[in-house]
């Protein structure tokens, strides 16, 4: 459970409300292993491509293994290997300080909630965009379990209200670092 501090690699410094914008990146849009399979092939960057890489940092956070390890070699990478062990092996891929101070009476719920958490992240790396949820729809799914899991009606909102940007990319288009014509990338 230590936090470090992520760039995905895709982030746009904008200067006031002018259109100029500096790109951290023009070829890779993105850090290796939290990079969706659609940039490879050419498609733009989209809050899609964000939702996936949020989904790889939930598999590693409770998975403790960077997408980036040795141990993800040839066809296999930290979302299959979770894939091909959830849910019935899913202690295989945990990390075993999770359950370390879990009483037993309790076991049953935590994973449980483990479970989902890790649905949730598989669910944010399907190969599809289209199959993914949006950060609205992961937001309420997490406030579920916490409630569901704390028993408190606790709710999580996003920092800023970006509802009217999620379906409308065009919208969000210096917020997640897409390029349009009118910006220059030097």
């Amino acid at each position: 459970m230590t936090s470090y501090i992520a760039d995905f690699g895709i982030a746009k410094l904008l200067f006031g409300n002018s259109m100029d914008s500096e790109a951290s990146t023009n070829a890779l849009k993105g850090s290796i292993g939290y990079i969706p399979p659609e940039y490879g092939m050419g498609s733009n960057v989209s809050t899609k491509g964000d939702v996936y890489s949020y989904g790889v940092l939930l598999l590693e956070l409770f998975t403790r293994r960077r997408p980036t390890d040795d141990m993800f070699v040839e066809e296999i990478n930290l979302q299959k290997w979770v894939e091909m062990n959830f849910p019935d092996k899913i202690t295989e891929v945990l990390d075993n300080n999770m359950l370390k101070d879990v009483n037993e009476s309790e076991i049953s719920p935590v994973m449980q909630c483990i479970t989902e958490v890790l649905q949730i992240g598989l669910v944010c790396t399907n190969n599809s965009p289209q199959r993914r949820p949006n950060m609205t729809e992961v937001v309420e799914k997490l406030n579920k379990l916490v409630s569901t899991f704390l028993g408190s009606p606790r709710t999580f909102q996003l920092p800023i209200d970006i509802s009217h940007m999620i379906e409308d990319t065009s919208a969000a288009r210096g917020f997640v670092g897409e390029s349009n014509e009118s910006t220059s990338t030097s």
